[in-house]
């Protein structure tokens, strides 16, 4: 066998042995140690869902402080969750709806978001010599760390076909808070509703920080279907489309907002024995 044939058949093994050789060399640096996926990956389908398969369903909103230990990956300081929501709206993969009502129907650009959430101020500054006093005009940049809480739209439904209650997400909004001229806390309201199914893409290719492991097997698409967060309820579907708080005052809002998860959890059970 000459020296040549030698060192195709060597190649062939070595290549056989580590597909990832060619890689080694001529490589651009990278902060892995394999090839990663996660670009091309796609949502799972929801399972087809028909009228006559709900037994049982409720319009239920949540909300998420990112202040809670279960919630820090909303914040990870590298990649905030609201950074990724404005980037795709910047990039137009998604679109923003104002929250005037919760059915998406009035569609926002992203420079009507930017205006509310880069706010305009003005500075006074003195020269020096002349005394004189102008105005100078800046801009506050957004802060993704002002970004405190989220709120969660959702469907709680009986599932016949699977005897079970599921939730399927309608859609996420960021809540600001919002600051009168001399920075006192006046109230928190809902930036924009982002359509979830419309995010699914987007989140579906971004991995979140995980404590435990730095492996890759997690992204947001992942978070929100398997409910890897704490919320709590803050509103069902009434008459009056009244919220919690309208209701109820202090420790009375978190009583009922169990109460209602605990009424979720009976009818579930209710209708399981029915089924059955």
């Amino acid at each position: 066998m000459t020296a040549a044939l030698i060192f195709v058949v060597f190649t062939q093994q070595t290549k056989a042995q580590n597909p990832n050789a060619d890689l080694v060399k001529n490589s651009r640096p990278s902060g892995d140690i394999y090839r990663t996926d996660i670009a091309e990956r796609l949502p799972l389908e929801y399972p087809h869902l028909e009228e006559r398969d709900v037994l049982w369903e409720k319009r239920i909103w949540r909300e998420i402080d990112v202040r809670e230990l279960q919630n820090h990956h909303f914040a990870y300081e590298k990649r905030h969750f609201v950074t990724i929501l404005l980037d795709a709206l910047k990039n137009n993969k998604i679109s923003a709806y104002s929250t005037s009502n919760d059915e998406f129907t009035e569609e926002l650009s992203y420079d009507e978001i930017s205006k509310v959430i880069n706010t305009c101020d003005t500075s006074f500054v003195t020269d020096s010599e002349s005394g004189l006093v102008t105005e100078v005009p800046f801009t506050n940049e957004f802060d993704p760390k002002s970004i405190l809480r989220y709120r969660i739209k959702e469907v709680v439904y009986f599932d016949s076909k699977l005897s079970r209650m599921n939730h399927r997400i309608l859609g996420i909004a960021p809540i600001m808070n919002r600051y009168d001229n001399q920075n006192n806390l006046i109230g928190a309201v809902p930036l924009c509703w982002f359509y979830y199914n419309d995010l699914r893409n987007v989140l579906a290719k971004e991995p979140i920080f995980n404590s435990a492991s730095d492996s890759r097997s997690l992204t947001w698409d992942d978070v929100f279907q398997i409910r890897y967060y704490s919320s709590f309820i803050t509103k069902e579907s009434n008459l009056k489309d009244a919220r919690l708080q309208d209701l109820y005052s202090g420790i009375n809002i978190l009583y009922e907002s169990e109460k209602i998860h605990e009424n979720i959890r009976n009818r579930e059970a209710d209708l399981f024995s029915e089924g059955n």
